[in-house]
């Protein structure tokens, strides 16, 4: 299968079923469908006014910090489907390097976030890290990787939300659990700390 080109006003939807497989970019569609371990590989830029992703698979398809994309959509929703990022492995932020799903609207569902290293050989990550996934309206998705990530001495967690809005990101940080006794006054607020990488242990020794 080629591209799917909506070139009318009217309306057009694409459905993926019983591990069909598509191989292309969406432009202009009115809903995407993909369920029962189907698999859409996305090679460009992509929009839809909803996608639905149901024990499936989107993925990204790069091989390059010059080729990563955009999904676009006004809304997503799903159960049990992955998506597969082609991501560069630093210290984010500004710096990010990544394919993204952008929602307009809202987001709901669960999903397995699947991560491909393109580069980067890991750093602690600033602020709200690597932003895989921006959401502009309500965001009631349940997230978690496929498998570890890492990358030097660091180990990237995917996260819901983040200082900057509702989205996905990864952050090689653990998130601060504030201490409740005693309280002081005023209540400090909590530090993040480094997830380091579990296979390297001497560093992890060195610097706990």
């Amino acid at each position: 299968m080629g591209d799917a080109l909506n070139t009318s006003s009217s309306t057009a939807s694409l459905s993926l079923n019983n591990s069909a497989v598509w191989t292309g970019k969406s432009v202009d569609m009115t809903s995407l469908n993909i369920s029962n371990s189907s698999q859409w590989n996305v090679t460009g830029d992509s929009n839809a006014e909803t996608i639905t992703l149901n024990n499936a698979l989107v993925n990204f398809q790069s091989s390059s910090v010059n080729d990563v994309k955009n999904i676009t959509t006004n809304s997503l929703s799903g159960n049990n489907g992955t998506i597969k990022f082609n991501t560069v492995l630093n210290e984010g932020d500004s710096n990010s390097v990544t394919d993204k799903v952008i929602v307009n609207g809202d987001a709901t569902g669960s999903y397995k976030i699947n991560i491909n290293q393109i580069g980067g050989n890991g750093a602690l990550t600033v602020n709200d890290g690597i932003k895989l996934a921006s959401i502009s309206g309500q965001d009631s998705t349940s997230i978690a990787l496929s498998k570890p990530v890492v990358a030097g001495a660091y180990e990237y967690l995917a996260y819901n939300g983040g200082q900057s809005g509702n989205g996905w990101y990864l952050r090689s940080t653990l998130e601060p659990t504030p201490e409740t006794n005693p309280t002081p006054n005023p209540t400090p607020t909590p530090t993040s700390k480094p997830s380091y990488n579990p296979s390297v242990p001497g560093y992890v020794i060195a610097h706990t």
